[in-house]
């Protein structure tokens, strides 16, 4: 029926675009003819073209703007956490305060590459939303960016123009974005690993250290550096010793992968409203 009633409107100049109609229980049955919960009748609602609710284009504009700055903080942010470039850093901005020419270029260099894989993978994530929404034929807004000064970008907010056909469709548009994003996750986590693994020490010199507390509390984060850089570098013995040392041990690792052991901990899927 449905199909037919699309086909219909589809062919009908008056009615394309005026009409809106699902099927959904009946909200208000007659109960004395429900014997079985599974009976519960069927009723077609029929709408104007309009039922999603009105964006709101400036308040999103401004949230997602904070949502890029929060993510070039979280970009800079994990260099900081390395004590050698956070004293340069303290230097150069002692140097401005009193007047004095000084470059904080090279901090800028450096966290440029982590803040466009951070967007990269962003962008991956809507776009796979909207490739999933392109193929089921309904429409969705443009995405707004929702800040976090922990992560970076906490998720984003894609709200839809115009319904899906069926739940399915709803839940592949929805489960599409996380997906992606966590293949790119996982794969930029194993490239950071990797050129870990391979730095030289006065390269893994300027990396931040990443608690190890941290790095054991996050099962995928933590196996995949235990296979990479090996040698039991998150085993820590069953004793005060062993507590001591995973409260103060400190394990050097590529933005790339610190980042993304930490995204790994808390990454959520969200279903778009």
């Amino acid at each position: 029926m449905i199909e037919k009633l699309d086909r219909r409107i589809a062919n009908d100049s008056r009615l394309r675009g005026k009409i809106s109609f699902y099927v959904l229980k009946d909200p208000f049955p007659d109960s004395e003819q429900i014997v079985n919960p599974l009976d519960w009748p069927s009723v077609l609602f029929v709408a104007g073209p309009d039922v999603a609710r009105e964006p709101q284009v400036i308040l999103r504009t401004i949230l997602s703007s904070v949502g890029i700055a929060t993510a070039w903080y979280g970009s800079i942010y994990p260099f900081l956490a390395n004590s050698k470039l956070l004293d340069r850093a303290t230097e150069a901005m002692n140097m401005a305060d009193a007047g004095m020419p000084t470059d904080m270029s090279w901090l800028s260099e450096m966290s440029i590459p982590l803040f466009l894989s951070f967007m990269g993978l962003q962008i991956s994530h809507e776009v796979a939303h909207l490739l999933v929404a392109k193929s089921k034929k309904f429409e969705i807004t443009i995405p707004t960016l929702v800040p976090s000064i922990m992560t970076g970008i906490t998720n984003s907010i894609t709200s839809l123009k115009s319904s899906p056909m069926n739940k399915k469709d709803l839940v592949e548009f929805a489960v599409a974005g996380p997906l992606v994003g966590i293949v790119g996750s996982i794969v930029l986590l194993c490239y950071g690993l990797a050129l870990t693994a391979t730095a030289d020490p006065a390269t893994i010199s300027t990396y931040p250290g990443l608690p190890l507390a941290i790095l054991r509390t996050s099962s995928l984060g933590g196996g995949l550096v235990d296979i990479f850089l090996g040698n039991g570098v998150l085993n820590v013995p069953a004793s005060a010793e062993g507590a001591q040392a995973l409260a103060s041990t400190l394990i050097a690792l590529h933005p790339f992968a610190g980042k993304q052991v930490c995204l790994s901990m808390c990454y959520v899927i969200i279903i778009p409203d």
